[in-house]
């Protein structure tokens, strides 16, 4: 037996248990059960039945919201692309398009 050894141990505060508990409460929350889930599960299933013909309406706008911006898009680089090709063809004197009365 050796006294250099021996570890010793002091009594710990109730200030010090308690904030001992709470750091252990923190880190150990309780998660949902089995219950919670298939609770909410079923929840966002009545909700999302009853929403699916708006959503469909609402992904059909969507949609055509893209497809008009897009060809909005498209219009715009069309025109940049034949003022561009036409400032070109002056620079270098070559034959536009419009003299030959094509268009793009």
């Amino acid at each position: 037996y050796n006294p250099v050894q021996r570890k010793t141990f002091r009594r710990v505060s109730t200030v010090e248990k308690k904030i001992l508990r709470s750091k252990t409460l923190n880190k150990m929350r309780r998660r949902p059960g089995i219950g919670g889930l298939q609770k909410a599960a079923a929840a966002r299933y009545l909700h999302l039945s009853s929403t699916v013909i708006d959503t469909k309406d609402q992904y059909r706008l969507l949609g055509e919201n893209v497809a008009k911006l897009r060809t909005d898009l498209m219009k715009e680089q069309h025109s940049t692309f034949r003022s561009q090709l036409v400032e070109f063809a002056r620079k270098h004197n070559v034959i536009t398009l419009m003299s030959l009365n094509l268009s793009i």
